[in-house]
């Protein structure tokens, strides 16, 4: 986390050095009252036209430049609590939460020194610096505007644009979302966003996570016990954590980050695994109490991802045989050492024949679908040289969790061995569908029709 110097101490006698505020540093005070004034009364400019703050007003850099050159001097919550105002309002959700993330790293180290300091069992200066996290107009509505992701085909989208596409709310004057509630939950469910959906799915959780530990070192501090309001800002990091995982149930499934190799990557692997799981000595893995082996890290070789996928296979036939994973699963696994020809017949049966490869060039060079097919026909030379990758390492699924854990090694040894194999593709739509009910799953299979049937109209 970008705050984890915060953590360190200033000094061995004050640990969170001196109360800026309370010393009248000229800089701080000069920096945090100026800083004030910049944040605005109000976010909705006018109910009538829907128009709202504009974000680009404010200078974040110049803003956490400041901030930073102040925390290098001082541990002030009064300075975290304003930049997270300043991150909701600048549309930057990671750093919002990161803030959120390092006022409870504080409190948690440094639970009487952080500043403002609890005076004699006052805390009312401490509760007024957290509390600054709950403001409706300077957190909580600008978190809703806050652009989530901007897909290819939905756009750029905010979670305010989700609430007015489902009618969860009424929209101001003329305020229209960018797209229909569909677009938007299959924009979070594309593989393409993958990467950006797990990372603010994660950095909200932990942001929620941590406003109820803040609480709890309030309400348990030893003297000046005290709870914050966190009502507001709670419930809309729940509503937008709901979208998420309405879209990708699989991210509720677990908040654990992974961290690299060695020690703390197995640890974040045991995480994910569950209670009972240990780092494998080896490193190639993580063992669950139940079994064998569950490859968790990095798949080693295509062998081995065709056993974790027959496991798979196995699990879902024999427990979950009406789940649309499992011929998700099977689909993957006929496609894997197939050539392209093979993958656009299988997903796009449609607009098969209407492939070409095009050179670009003014004489109209190109290679036609039946072209293709011609040469993915062809056998291999009979002196051409055998790659052994190696034997498959033991795999097994029990469960759902496994099942998960193994999807995604798969999905990743894909992406980075063979990053034009279809495969990725279907094992993130299988994780998608983990975990939701046969209404949830009627509908996304509908929907995906009713558009097919209006772009052949």
């Amino acid at each position: 986390m970008r705050y984890d110097n915060l953590f360190e101490p200033i000094s061995a006698d004050q640990p969170c050095g001196p109360d800026l505020l309370l010393e009248d540093d000229n800089d701080y005070i000069e920096y945090y009252f100026e800083a004030l004034d910049r944040i605005p009364m109000r976010f909705i400019i006018s109910s009538e036209t829907g128009e709202v703050f504009d974000r680009k007003s404010i200078d974040i850099k110049a803003e956490v430049a400041a901030i930073d050159k102040l925390l290098e001097r001082t541990r002030c919550l009064r300075l975290l609590s304003l930049e997270a105002q300043f991150q909701a309002l600048a549309g930057r959700i990671v750093g919002f939460c990161e803030c959120v993330q390092a006022i409870e790293g504080l409190l948690a180290r440094f639970p009487e020194e952080v500043h403002p300091r609890i005076d004699e069992g006052d805390s009312t200066e401490r509760r007024n610096a957290l509390e600054l996290l709950n403001e409706m107009s300077q957190v909580v509505m600008p978190l809703e505007h806050a652009p989530l992701i901007e897909d290819r085909r939905a756009g750029r989208f905010a979670f305010r644009d989700y609430e007015l596409a489902s009618g969860a709310k009424e929209p101001r004057g003329q305020e229209r979302p960018v797209a229909d509630s569909g677009a938007m939950l299959t924009a979070l469910q594309s593989a393409d966003n993958a990467a950006e959906v797990d990372k603010i799915y994660h950095a909200l959780a932990g942001a929620r996570a941590a406003l109820d530990q803040i609480r709890t070192h309030c309400v348990t501090a030893p003297s000046g016990a005290f709870g914050p309001q966190f009502e507001n800002v709670a419930e809309v990091l729940d509503a937008i954590l709901r979208f998420f995982a309405e879209a990708r149930p699989d991210l509720a499934g677990g908040d654990a980050e992974g961290a690299g190799d060695g020690t703390e990557g197995a640890e974040a692997a045991v995480a994910e695994a569950g209670e009972g799981a240990t780092p494998d000595a080896a490193g190639g893995g993580t063992r669950v109490a139940s079994g064998p082996p569950v490859m968790v890290g990095p798949v080693p070789n295509h062998a081995t991802a065709k056993a974790a996928l027959r496991a798979v296979e196995g699990y879902f036939a024999a427990i979950e045989p009406s789940a649309p994973s499992l011929l998700l699963i099977r689909q993957a696994q006929a496609l894997i050492g197939k050539p392209l020809t093979d993958a656009l017949d299988a997903l796009l049966p449609s607009k098969a024949e209407e492939a070409i490869v095009d050179f670009g060039s003014e004489e109209g060079f190109m290679l036609s679908v039946g072209r293709l097919r011609e040469l993915a026909m062809q056998e291999p030379p009979s002196d051409l040289p055998v790659i052994d990758t190696g034997e498959a390492e033991p795999v097994d699924c029990q469960n759902r969790e496994q099942a998960t854990a193994l999807i995604s090694a798969v999905e990743g040894f894909f992406r980075k061995t063979e990053p034009s194999s279809p495969v990725p593709i279907l094992l993130f739509k299988a994780k998608t569908y983990l975990n939701r009910d046969f209404s949830s799953i009627l509908s996304d299979l509908f929907q995906s029709a009713h558009k097919q049937s209006r772009e052949t109209e």
